[in-house]
């Protein structure tokens, strides 16, 4: 997936786990969205984005899951503002989303 974005021209940061997720969210004011999985080891995708939304409000999020029946209730639980992808869903679908959220990339 990661690749799939660079090649269309966004620059991606990968993280580990939601901690060093939070990290690179606190320190890195250039991150223009969020990309989680909702079922992670640890802190899952929901606490994820409540954390980060505690520094960083506005943050555009989507959340991915492939065991949701209900996603407006997901959004909701995650406070709003975010759009939610079932899987499996092709990579043009996250692009798109990731364009109405913050445009396409400079280079694209």
């Amino acid at each position: 997936m990661a690749d799939v974005l660079e090649a269309v021209g966004y620059h991606i940061i990968q993280a580990a786990d939601a901690a060093q997720a939070l990290i690179i969210l606190r320190t890195d004011a250039s991150i223009d969205a969020l990309v989680t999985d909702l079922t992670m080891p640890g802190v899952d995708g929901i606490t994820l984005i409540r954390r980060a939304r505690e520094f960083r409000c506005d943050l555009p999020t989507i959340l991915l899951t492939g065991c949701a029946d209900d996603l407006a209730s997901l959004s909701t639980i995650a406070g709003g503002n975010v759009q939610v992808l079932r899987k499996p869903f092709g990579c043009d679908r996250l692009i798109e989303q990731l364009e109405l959220l913050v445009g396409k990339p400079a280079e694209a």
